[in-house]
């Protein structure tokens, strides 16, 4: 949910989120209604920081068959 989502962003670990330059997408896992993708974040000439998004697709629910964030990590 978006209200979450903007507590989330307010967070030092996570604020990175928002402002970046460009993003570099690593290829997608994907294993049955799991996927997980590093994303890293750059800022200026560097990239700075690099945060893994896993999903999983819903099911038996008003959301069948879309993709939903599960977890957002920041990772080295």
């Amino acid at each position: 949910p978006i209200d979450r989502f903007i507590d989330l962003v307010k967070n030092p670990v996570y604020s990175p989120l928002i402002g970046f330059e460009e993003a570099n997408l690593a290829p997608f896992e994907l294993k049955g209604d799991t996927a997980k993708q590093r994303v890293r974040l750059r800022y200026g000439k560097d990239w700075v920081v690099s945060y893994l998004f896993a999903l999983s697709r819903q099911q038996g629910s008003e959301y069948e068959d879309c993709w939903m964030t599960d977890t957002v990590l920041r990772v080295s």
